[in-house]
Protein backbone atom coordinates (compact mmCIF):
# COMPACT_ATOMS: atom_id res chain seq x y z
CA UNK A 1 0.00 0.00 0.00
CA UNK A 2 2.90 2.29 0.62
CA UNK A 3 4.04 1.95 -2.94
CA UNK A 4 0.84 3.37 -4.51
CA UNK A 5 1.85 7.06 -4.22
CA UNK A 6 5.18 6.22 -5.90
CA UNK A 7 3.42 4.45 -8.76
CA UNK A 8 1.00 7.35 -9.09
CA UNK A 9 3.89 9.80 -9.13
CA UNK A 10 5.74 7.75 -11.76
CA UNK A 11 2.66 7.63 -13.99
CA UNK A 12 2.20 11.40 -13.76
CA UNK A 13 5.90 11.99 -14.48
CA UNK A 14 5.75 9.68 -17.49
CA UNK A 15 2.66 11.46 -18.78
CA UNK A 16 4.33 14.86 -18.41
CA UNK A 17 7.47 13.57 -20.14
CA UNK A 18 5.40 12.06 -22.94
CA UNK A 19 3.52 15.31 -23.47
CA UNK A 20 6.80 17.23 -23.45
CA UNK A 21 8.32 14.92 -26.05
CA UNK A 22 5.21 15.06 -28.21
CA UNK A 23 5.05 18.81 -27.85
CA UNK A 24 8.67 19.35 -28.68
CA UNK A 25 8.43 16.84 -31.51
CA UNK A 26 5.49 18.71 -32.93
CA UNK A 27 7.41 21.97 -32.58
CA UNK A 28 10.46 20.48 -34.27
CA UNK A 29 8.75 18.60 -37.08
CA UNK A 30 5.48 20.39 -37.77
CA UNK A 31 4.42 24.02 -38.24
CA UNK A 32 3.33 26.08 -35.28
CA UNK A 33 -0.14 27.64 -35.68
CA UNK A 34 -0.50 31.33 -36.24
CA UNK A 35 2.77 31.90 -38.16
CA UNK A 36 2.46 32.96 -41.79
CA UNK A 37 5.52 35.20 -42.23
CA UNK A 38 7.64 34.34 -45.23
CA UNK A 39 11.42 34.14 -45.18
CA UNK A 40 13.49 34.19 -48.39
CA UNK A 41 16.83 32.40 -48.17
CA UNK A 42 19.51 32.10 -50.85
CA UNK A 43 21.42 28.82 -50.89
CA UNK A 44 24.65 29.43 -52.76
CA UNK A 45 26.44 26.98 -55.02
CA UNK A 46 28.87 24.88 -52.98
CA UNK A 47 26.98 25.46 -49.72
CA UNK A 48 27.03 22.35 -47.47
CA UNK A 49 23.85 20.77 -46.12
CA UNK A 50 24.98 21.65 -42.58
CA UNK A 51 25.52 25.30 -43.50
CA UNK A 52 22.11 25.37 -45.17
CA UNK A 53 20.50 23.91 -42.03
CA UNK A 54 22.27 26.54 -39.93
CA UNK A 55 20.77 29.24 -42.14
CA UNK A 56 17.25 27.82 -41.77
CA UNK A 57 17.64 27.69 -37.99
CA UNK A 58 19.06 31.21 -37.89
CA UNK A 59 16.07 32.53 -39.84
CA UNK A 60 13.62 30.72 -37.53
CA UNK A 61 12.31 28.35 -40.21
CA UNK A 62 13.19 25.28 -38.12
CA UNK A 63 13.72 24.89 -34.40
CA UNK A 64 16.49 22.31 -34.27
CA UNK A 65 19.19 21.73 -36.89
CA UNK A 66 19.97 18.06 -35.99
CA UNK A 67 16.32 17.12 -36.62
CA UNK A 68 16.44 18.62 -40.12
CA UNK A 69 19.77 16.95 -40.95
CA UNK A 70 18.44 13.58 -39.78
CA UNK A 71 15.20 13.98 -41.77
CA UNK A 72 17.06 15.04 -44.93
CA UNK A 73 19.35 12.01 -44.72
CA UNK A 74 16.49 9.59 -43.96
CA UNK A 75 14.27 10.94 -46.74
CA UNK A 76 17.07 11.27 -49.31
CA UNK A 77 16.30 14.96 -49.84
CA UNK A 78 19.89 15.92 -48.97
CA UNK A 79 20.97 14.56 -52.36
CA UNK A 80 18.43 16.66 -54.25
CA UNK A 81 19.13 20.13 -52.88
CA UNK A 82 20.34 22.70 -55.42
CA UNK A 83 21.66 26.22 -55.18
CA UNK A 84 18.86 28.71 -55.54
CA UNK A 85 16.49 31.19 -53.96
CA UNK A 86 13.88 29.61 -51.69
CA UNK A 87 10.88 30.99 -49.79
CA UNK A 88 9.89 29.36 -46.49
CA UNK A 89 7.23 30.04 -43.86
CA UNK A 90 8.79 30.96 -40.54
CA UNK A 91 8.48 28.18 -37.91
CA UNK A 92 7.11 25.82 -40.53
CA UNK A 93 9.09 22.89 -39.12
CA UNK A 94 11.40 20.26 -40.50
CA UNK A 95 8.96 18.39 -42.75
CA UNK A 96 7.69 21.51 -44.52
CA UNK A 97 11.23 22.87 -44.92
CA UNK A 98 12.43 19.58 -46.41
CA UNK A 99 9.47 19.59 -48.81
CA UNK A 100 10.40 23.06 -50.07
CA UNK A 101 14.04 22.07 -50.48
CA UNK A 102 13.07 19.01 -52.51
CA UNK A 103 10.52 20.63 -54.82
CA UNK A 104 11.34 24.30 -55.37
CA UNK A 105 13.27 24.91 -58.59
CA UNK A 106 16.43 27.01 -58.33
CA UNK A 107 16.05 30.61 -59.45
CA UNK A 108 19.04 31.00 -61.77
CA UNK A 109 19.95 33.67 -64.30
CA UNK A 110 22.06 32.64 -67.28
CA UNK A 111 24.73 35.15 -68.32
CA UNK A 112 26.97 34.80 -71.36
CA UNK A 113 30.25 36.69 -71.14
CA UNK A 114 31.87 36.89 -74.59
CA UNK A 115 35.57 36.91 -75.35
CA UNK A 116 37.55 40.13 -75.37
CA UNK A 117 35.87 42.08 -72.56
CA UNK A 118 37.73 44.16 -69.99
CA UNK A 119 36.95 44.01 -66.27
CA UNK A 120 34.65 47.03 -66.57
CA UNK A 121 32.84 45.60 -69.59
CA UNK A 122 32.42 42.25 -67.85
CA UNK A 123 30.93 43.94 -64.78
CA UNK A 124 28.45 45.83 -66.98
CA UNK A 125 27.53 42.67 -68.86
CA UNK A 126 26.73 40.76 -65.67
CA UNK A 127 24.94 43.74 -64.09
CA UNK A 128 22.60 43.89 -67.10
CA UNK A 129 21.24 40.49 -66.10
CA UNK A 130 21.91 40.27 -62.38
CA UNK A 131 21.66 42.97 -59.69
CA UNK A 132 25.28 43.37 -58.60
CA UNK A 133 27.36 46.31 -57.40
CA UNK A 134 29.65 46.97 -60.37
CA UNK A 135 31.87 49.26 -58.30
CA UNK A 136 32.50 46.43 -55.84
CA UNK A 137 33.07 43.96 -58.69
CA UNK A 138 35.63 46.19 -60.41
CA UNK A 139 37.31 47.10 -57.12
CA UNK A 140 37.82 43.44 -56.19
CA UNK A 141 39.24 42.63 -59.63
CA UNK A 142 41.76 45.46 -59.32
CA UNK A 143 42.72 44.52 -55.77
CA UNK A 144 46.04 42.63 -55.97
CA UNK A 145 45.54 41.17 -52.48
CA UNK A 146 42.17 39.70 -53.45
CA UNK A 147 43.66 38.48 -56.76
CA UNK A 148 46.22 36.42 -54.86
CA UNK A 149 43.49 34.75 -52.80
CA UNK A 150 41.56 33.76 -55.92
CA UNK A 151 44.31 31.95 -57.76
CA UNK A 152 48.06 31.59 -58.20
CA UNK A 153 48.76 34.62 -60.31
CA UNK A 154 51.43 37.29 -60.15
CA UNK A 155 49.18 39.74 -61.95
CA UNK A 156 48.42 43.08 -60.32
CA UNK A 157 44.74 42.57 -61.16
CA UNK A 158 42.41 39.91 -62.54
CA UNK A 159 42.31 41.50 -66.00
CA UNK A 160 42.50 38.60 -68.44
CA UNK A 161 41.50 35.91 -65.92
CA UNK A 162 37.69 36.33 -65.95
CA UNK A 163 37.10 33.45 -68.33
CA UNK A 164 34.54 34.18 -71.07
CA UNK A 165 31.81 31.55 -70.94
CA UNK A 166 28.13 30.99 -70.13
CA UNK A 167 27.34 30.98 -66.41
CA UNK A 168 24.23 30.39 -64.30
CA UNK A 169 24.05 32.65 -61.26
CA UNK A 170 21.34 32.79 -58.62
CA UNK A 171 19.97 36.10 -57.40
CA UNK A 172 21.94 37.20 -54.39
CA UNK A 173 25.27 35.87 -55.67
CA UNK A 174 27.90 38.36 -54.53
CA UNK A 175 30.55 39.96 -56.78
CA UNK A 176 33.20 38.00 -54.88
CA UNK A 177 31.45 34.69 -55.62
CA UNK A 178 30.99 35.59 -59.30
CA UNK A 179 34.67 36.50 -59.67
CA UNK A 180 35.77 33.27 -57.97
CA UNK A 181 33.56 31.27 -60.34
CA UNK A 182 35.01 32.98 -63.41
CA UNK A 183 38.63 32.68 -62.32
CA UNK A 184 37.94 29.10 -61.30
CA UNK A 185 36.66 28.39 -64.82
CA UNK A 186 39.87 29.91 -66.21
CA UNK A 187 41.91 27.56 -64.01
CA UNK A 188 39.88 24.54 -65.16
CA UNK A 189 40.28 25.37 -68.86
CA UNK A 190 43.96 26.24 -68.44
CA UNK A 191 44.72 22.95 -66.68
CA UNK A 192 42.71 20.86 -69.17
CA UNK A 193 43.48 22.57 -72.49
CA UNK A 194 46.80 24.41 -72.27
CA UNK A 195 50.12 22.59 -72.64
CA UNK A 196 52.35 24.18 -70.00
CA UNK A 197 55.45 22.65 -71.58
CA UNK A 198 54.79 24.63 -74.78
CA UNK A 199 54.82 28.10 -73.26
CA UNK A 200 57.68 27.16 -70.92
CA UNK A 201 59.67 26.29 -74.05
CA UNK A 202 59.01 29.82 -75.31
CA UNK A 203 60.50 31.16 -72.07
CA UNK A 204 57.22 32.82 -71.13
CA UNK A 205 55.23 32.89 -67.90
CA UNK A 206 51.51 32.26 -67.55
CA UNK A 207 50.86 35.99 -67.22
CA UNK A 208 52.83 36.73 -70.40
CA UNK A 209 50.92 34.07 -72.34
CA UNK A 210 47.56 35.46 -71.17
CA UNK A 211 48.76 38.98 -72.04
CA UNK A 212 49.76 37.91 -75.56
CA UNK A 213 46.51 35.97 -75.97
CA UNK A 214 44.51 39.06 -74.99
CA UNK A 215 46.17 41.07 -77.79
CA UNK A 216 45.53 38.24 -80.27
CA UNK A 217 41.89 38.22 -79.13
CA UNK A 218 41.48 41.91 -79.96
CA UNK A 219 43.37 41.76 -83.27
CA UNK A 220 41.84 38.60 -84.74
CA UNK A 221 38.42 39.01 -86.30
CA UNK A 222 38.57 35.76 -88.28
CA UNK A 223 39.09 32.80 -85.95
CA UNK A 224 41.39 30.92 -88.34
CA UNK A 225 43.92 33.78 -88.25
CA UNK A 226 44.60 33.62 -84.50
CA UNK A 227 47.67 31.31 -84.67
CA UNK A 228 49.10 33.32 -87.57
CA UNK A 229 48.68 36.65 -85.77
CA UNK A 230 50.24 35.10 -82.65
CA UNK A 231 53.14 33.96 -84.85
CA UNK A 232 53.74 37.53 -86.06
CA UNK A 233 53.85 38.81 -82.48
CA UNK A 234 56.25 36.05 -81.43
CA UNK A 235 58.56 36.95 -84.31
CA UNK A 236 58.53 40.61 -83.32
CA UNK A 237 59.16 39.77 -79.66
CA UNK A 238 62.18 37.66 -80.61
CA UNK A 239 63.59 40.52 -82.65
CA UNK A 240 62.87 42.96 -79.80
CA UNK A 241 60.61 45.00 -82.08
CA UNK A 242 57.57 46.92 -80.93
CA UNK A 243 54.37 44.89 -81.34
CA UNK A 244 52.62 47.89 -82.89
CA UNK A 245 49.22 46.67 -81.65
CA UNK A 246 46.62 49.43 -81.61
CA UNK A 247 44.32 47.54 -79.17
CA UNK A 248 46.88 48.08 -76.39
CA UNK A 249 46.70 51.84 -77.00
CA UNK A 250 42.91 51.68 -77.00
CA UNK A 251 43.11 49.94 -73.62
CA UNK A 252 44.99 52.91 -72.15
CA UNK A 253 42.15 55.28 -73.09
CA UNK A 254 39.34 52.70 -72.91
CA UNK A 255 38.58 53.82 -76.44
CA UNK A 256 37.27 50.77 -78.25
CA UNK A 257 35.70 52.43 -81.29
CA UNK A 258 36.65 55.10 -83.79
CA UNK A 259 40.09 56.11 -85.08
CA UNK A 260 43.01 56.71 -82.73
CA UNK A 261 44.44 60.23 -82.76
CA UNK A 262 48.13 60.93 -83.41
CA UNK A 263 48.65 62.18 -79.84
CA UNK A 264 47.04 59.00 -78.47
CA UNK A 265 49.44 56.82 -80.44
CA UNK A 266 52.41 58.49 -78.73
CA UNK A 267 51.09 58.31 -75.16
CA UNK A 268 53.77 57.50 -72.58
CA UNK A 269 52.21 54.32 -71.20
CA UNK A 270 53.78 50.87 -70.82
CA UNK A 271 50.67 49.59 -72.61
CA UNK A 272 51.61 51.58 -75.73
CA UNK A 273 53.12 48.82 -77.85
CA UNK A 274 53.60 51.25 -80.72
CA UNK A 275 56.14 53.14 -78.63
CA UNK A 276 57.66 50.51 -76.33
CA UNK A 277 59.03 47.09 -77.28
CA UNK A 278 57.92 43.89 -75.60
CA UNK A 279 54.64 42.91 -73.99
CA UNK A 280 52.59 45.35 -71.92
CA UNK A 281 52.50 44.79 -68.11
CA UNK A 282 49.36 42.66 -68.27
CA UNK A 283 46.37 41.54 -70.35
CA UNK A 284 44.09 44.07 -72.04
CA UNK A 285 40.98 41.85 -71.93
CA UNK A 286 39.92 38.30 -71.10
CA UNK A 287 40.89 36.05 -74.02
CA UNK A 288 38.95 32.96 -74.98
CA UNK A 289 40.35 29.45 -75.15
CA UNK A 290 41.17 29.67 -78.87
CA UNK A 291 43.34 32.76 -78.36
CA UNK A 292 45.09 31.15 -75.38
CA UNK A 293 45.86 28.10 -77.50
CA UNK A 294 47.12 30.32 -80.33
CA UNK A 295 49.46 32.14 -77.94
CA UNK A 296 50.84 28.82 -76.70
CA UNK A 297 51.14 27.28 -80.19
CA UNK A 298 51.66 30.12 -82.70
CA UNK A 299 52.01 29.44 -86.40
CA UNK A 300 55.68 29.36 -87.38
CA UNK A 301 56.34 31.82 -90.20
CA UNK A 302 58.80 34.59 -91.07
CA UNK A 303 56.03 37.20 -91.12
CA UNK A 304 56.44 40.40 -89.14
CA UNK A 305 53.52 42.53 -90.32
CA UNK A 306 49.79 42.36 -91.03
CA UNK A 307 47.16 44.85 -92.07
CA UNK A 308 43.38 44.58 -92.33
CA UNK A 309 42.06 44.03 -95.84
CA UNK A 310 40.02 46.72 -97.52
CA UNK A 311 36.92 44.56 -98.17
CA UNK A 312 35.59 44.56 -94.62
CA UNK A 313 35.91 40.77 -94.28
CA UNK A 314 37.99 41.09 -91.12
CA UNK A 315 40.84 39.18 -92.76
CA UNK A 316 44.42 40.48 -92.87
CA UNK A 317 47.23 40.67 -95.40
CA UNK A 318 50.51 39.38 -93.94
CA UNK A 319 54.03 40.45 -94.94
CA UNK A 320 57.62 39.46 -94.20
CA UNK A 321 59.31 42.78 -94.93
CA UNK A 322 58.43 46.38 -94.13
CA UNK A 323 58.62 47.26 -97.85
CA UNK A 324 56.05 44.59 -98.72
CA UNK A 325 53.89 45.75 -95.82
CA UNK A 326 54.11 49.36 -97.03
CA UNK A 327 53.01 48.39 -100.57
CA UNK A 328 50.03 46.47 -99.23
CA UNK A 329 48.98 49.35 -97.00
CA UNK A 330 49.14 51.75 -99.96
CA UNK A 331 47.09 49.36 -102.11
CA UNK A 332 44.48 48.97 -99.36
CA UNK A 333 44.34 52.74 -98.83
CA UNK A 334 43.82 53.25 -102.57
CA UNK A 335 41.01 50.67 -102.68
CA UNK A 336 39.31 52.29 -99.69
CA UNK A 337 39.49 55.72 -101.31
CA UNK A 338 38.12 54.30 -104.57
CA UNK A 339 35.27 52.65 -102.69
CA UNK A 340 34.40 55.95 -100.97
CA UNK A 341 34.41 57.85 -104.28
CA UNK A 342 32.11 55.26 -105.84
CA UNK A 343 29.79 55.52 -102.87
CA UNK A 344 29.70 59.32 -103.15
CA UNK A 345 29.03 59.09 -106.90
CA UNK A 346 26.11 56.72 -106.33
CA UNK A 347 24.62 59.13 -103.78
CA UNK A 348 24.57 61.94 -106.38
CA UNK A 349 22.54 59.92 -108.88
Amino acid sequence: MKRQPMRKFSAISFLILLLAVLGSGTYVLFPLPGFHEKETIVIHRGCTVRAMADSLALHDVIAWRPALLAWLRWSGVSRRIHAGKYTFIRRSGVIAAAHELANVLPNETVVTVPEGLTIEQTAARIAAALPIDTTEFIGLCLDSTFARTVGPTTAASLEGFLFPDTYAFIEGTTPSEIIRRMVGRFRQKWAAEIDSASFSAHGMTELQIVTLASIVEKEAVVAAERPRIAGVFFNRLRRKMTLGADPTVRYVFRKFNGPLLARELTVASPYNTRKYAGLPPGPICSPGLASLQAAVSPLRTNELYFVAKWDGSGEHDFSVTNEEHGRKKMAIRYKNQLRLRQKEASCRQ
